[in-house]
């Protein structure tokens, strides 16, 4: 998020995460448990059933001026699972890690591992 800040001068529209060991609704219901979240959240934690292009559920927690959506592994694994596996498949067609990993890039805007900046011309 930050790397894509100092590269276009302003936020991304949200931040996009996923998590580990509990399904969306799960994950949102301990959110909504959690007082800490609830102290700083600008609403409830809510749950996006998947539909029409999207595959997994997604929890949409907002704050002042951050919009996070989530998504969950487990969820992913579940939909990889259910999905008839083809061939050498590398899509959200195939099933077990690959395709799990495959499904979670396909709903990423971009991902940056590392960016140099240049102290003395103040430049990425």
């Amino acid at each position: 998020w930050k790397r894509l800040r100092l590269l276009s001068g302003h936020p991304p529209g949200d931040i996009d995460l996923v998590v580990d060991g509990a399904t969306a609704t799960e994950f949102c219901k301990a959110c909504r448990q959690d007082p800490r979240l609830s102290a700083v959240a600008s609403s409830p934690p809510i749950v996006v059933q998947a539909r029409g292009g999207r595959s997994l559920d997604t929890v949409k927690l907002r704050f002042p001026g951050h919009h996070v959506d989530v998504t969950s592994l487990v969820d992913a694994r579940r939909v990889a699972s259910a999905a008839p596996a083809t061939s050498g498949a590398t899509g959200s067609n195939s099933t077990g890690a690959n395709g799990v990993r495959r499904e979670d890039a396909d709903h990423l805007d971009v991902t940056i591992n590392s960016l140099f900046y240049d102290l003395e011309a103040e430049e990425v």
